[in-house]
Formats: structure tokens, sequence, C-alpha cells
């Protein structure tokens, strides 16, 4: 058995720092003037140029290999593209935010503390979702000093006052439901934590405060494509877990189970699920209004199905979000571009699960709670993607390019400080 509880804790201030700014464009995207989160990545991957010092370290693993394809495919669509300036804005924090987990999946850093700083602000995100209904006047007056538009606090309104779907101080659901659903993958790293001192008792509290909140204020958005890959990333996530404690299979399934029926109750019978369960039973279902865009793009397709309509033209050509980026990319990039983004997403949970599976093999569970967090931000990409339109979305996309880093940097350390402990025996 390898155990790595001895392994060095020192991590880069400098390091942090850029993870931090990174992170923030993406927590903080609505908030920041345009100029602030065009700037913050360019800063973050600076600072993780400087954290390198003098030689320049980079991790290119195989699925790297893949998202630079897509993004050849991806650069080349706006070539043809009539929207070429949006699409090419798009294609430049692709490459910064892979470049970007390139370089800091090579340097130790700590992810408990990442994990922290994305949990306290989906928190705060989070609890001014629940406080709305309860306090709608001190929402209203923290969002005047928000840069919204009259439109945008009108439908904010709208969608609270008349329907009882709130965003806390976000314009759209979307947004506050991604936050959401975030808070509940963090919850899920400190409860994966298998330590048993009293810190590790404190975080699973920590981690139990974090789903419930999480889970309510998810509710609350009734937003039913990231409620659906919530739970499954949730369920995956924990079966994987089990597994990689070698517990049985049947053992699994019945954990499985129990979990699924007892979370089906839980979720049937509060209050705050109401009007999403309304949404999911009623004529409003899950492809109202989304048949005739899939139609469009069905019909995009057949008239261009080689290279596409260019990247970035789905906005214009349907007048909204493909609501499933899988048919989007198909529609905008062609049937080569569809088959390297589907492999890109695939071979990323592919990747995460392989190292899982090599550390459980050596009884390493060191790394395991960051490497179960980043396989669920991976597979609520992969699912909500059939809903949802998390490609075009930085700040979904970001946080997805940053899980990626966390699964290679667990790696590389795990094989370093393995090569480290053999080289000494």
């Amino acid at each position: 058995m390898i155990s790595h509880a001895n392994r060095d804790k020192k991590t880069s201030v400098l390091l942090q720092l850029a993870i931090c700014m990174f992170l923030l464009n993406s927590l903080c995207k609505y908030f920041f003037p345009t100029e602030v989160t065009k700037l913050l990545p360019v800063m973050a991957l600076g600072c993780a140029v400087l954290d390198n010092k003098r030689k320049i370290k980079f991790s290119i693993k195989n699925v790297d290999v893949l998202f630079f394809g897509f993004s050849i495919i991806w650069f080349i669509g706006c070539i043809y593209s009539p929207y070429f300036q949006k699409g090419f804005g798009f294609v430049l924090s692709f490459l910064l935010s892979l470049i970007f987990g390139m370089l800091v999946c090579v340097r130790k850093f700590d992810i408990r503390k990442t994990v922290s700083f994305i949990g306290f602000f989906c928190t705060v995100f989070s609890m001014l979702v629940i406080c709305e209904p309860l306090v709608p006047d001190v929402i209203s007056k923290i969002v005047s000093y928000l840069p919204y538009t009259y439109d945008q606090v009108y439908e904010m309104n709208y969608w609270s006052a008349r329907l009882g779907m709130y965003s806390g101080i976000f314009p759209d659901r979307a947004p506050a439901a991604f936050f959401s659903s975030l808070l509940i993958g963090c919850g899920l790293y400190f409860l994966y934590n298998s330590r048993s001192d009293i810190t590790t008792k404190l975080q699973k509290i920590t981690g139990f405060v974090f789903i419930a909140v999480g889970c309510l204020s998810l509710l609350m958005t009734a937003k039913r494509g990231h409620l659906v890959a919530s739970a499954l990333a949730s369920l995956a996530t924990f079966i994987v877990y089990k597994r990689s404690k070698h517990k049985s299979v049947i053992k699994i399934l019945i954990g499985t189970a129990i979990l699924g029926i007892a979370g089906a109750y839980i979720f049937i019978n509060i209050d705050a699920s109401r009007v999403v369960l309304e949404r999911f039973t009623d004529n409003d279902n899950f492809f109202t209004n989304r048949l005739d865009i899939y139609d469009h793009i069905y019909m995009s397709i057949r008239q261009k199905p080689l290279f596409g309509t260019g990247t970035a033209s789905a906005n214009e050509i349907l007048g909204v979000g493909g609501h499933n980026i899988y048919l989007t990319v198909f529609m905008e990039n062609g049937i080569f571009g569809f088959i390297i983004f589907v492999l890109c997403v695939l071979c990323s949970v592919f990747y995460s699960l392989k190292v899982i599976y090599r550390q459980s093999q050596a009884h390493c569970y060191d790394y395991l709670p960051g490497l179960l967090f980043a396989l669920f931000v991976q597979l609520f990409f992969v699912v909500y993607g059939f809903s949802g339109n998390p490609l075009y979305d930085n700040y979904i996309f970001y946080i997805y390019i940053f899980s990626l880093a966390i699964v290679k940097n667990s790696d590389i350390m795990y094989k370093k400080t393995s090569l480290n402990m053999v080289a000494k025996e």
C-alpha cells in the first residue's frame, strides 16, 4: 500500500492566487465589467507563468491533444462564420483556459482551499436565492447596484413574483442554478474525505450544509436541466467512491437504490420542489419550444453537414441558444467538429475514472475527494449539455477546464510521490 500522507504540503502563494483569479472570472462574471472579465484570465495565466520561474513546464495529455484539435476546428469555423469576432472571442477564451490548465497541473496546489474558495462564493449566491422570497426588498436593493439593464431586472421580477422561480442576484436563473449545483459538488468533496481526525469531521459537517443549501437553492431556481445533471452526477460519483473503496457491486447498487428512493421521496414531498415538479408534469414539458429549435438545427445540419454554419452562428440563426450543445456543435462545425467534441468530453471522463482506479488499486485515497469533485463537474457538463449550452457559458466552461487540471495534477503528483518513495526504498 502506498501512503501519501507525508507528502510535501507547501504550495505556491502565486499559483494559488492565479487559480483564484481564474475561478473569480467564472464566479463573478455577471458582476464585473467586461474589461475585468477579459483581463482576469490573462492575469491568471501570467501569474501561472511567473510561478514556473525559470523553466516553463507543461503537461500535455491525450485529452489535451483532442481539445486542441477541437480548438483548431472551432477557429476554422470562425473564418467562414458571419460572426467571426464573436466566435474568435470564444476560441481565444477556450485556448487561454486550456493553456492555464496545462500550466497549473504540473505544480502542487491546495485543492481543499480551492474548493473552499468556490464553496464560499456558491454559498453566498445560493443563500441569496433562498432569501429572495423572504426579503425581496433587500435582494432588489442589492440588484440595483449591479450593472443590469431594465429588461434584465424586469425579467428577474417576473420569474420570481409571477412564477415562483428565483435567481437571487443573477439576471437569469441558469447561473444561479449552476452555482447551486456546484455547491453540491463542493459538499460532496468534503463528505468523501476518508480521514477520521476532528478537522475532517468538521469538514463533513460543512459538506452536509453545502449540499442542503445547494439542493434547496437549486429547487427554488426550478431549472430542470441543472437538477437532472446534478442528481445523475451525484449518484455517479457516489458509485465511483464506493467502488474505489472496493465495496461489492451488490452493496453499491443497494446503497444507490436507497439514496435514489430517499432523494425522490424528499423531492416530491417538500414545498420547495412544487414549482419544478409542475414544470416536469404540466404542459410546459422538458421539450416545450425546444422541438422547434431542434427542427431548425436538423435543417441546418442537412444543408451543411460537413463544415457547418460557422462558429457562434447558432444564436443568430435560431434566435436563441441551441439548448443542446452537441447538436449546436454539429450545426456550427459539422460532423468533424461534432465527433472531436464528443471525444473530448468522453475521454475526459474516462481519464478521470482511470486515475481514480489506478490510485484506488494502490489504496491511495489522499487525492480521491478532489478527483471525485472533478468527476462531478465533468459529468454535470456532459449531462447538462443535452439541454443547455455549457460550452458557450464561460462561467461553466472555466470550471470544467479547471476540473481537468485537478485530475491531471492529482495524477502527476501521485506518480511523482510514488517514484520518490520507490527511490528511497
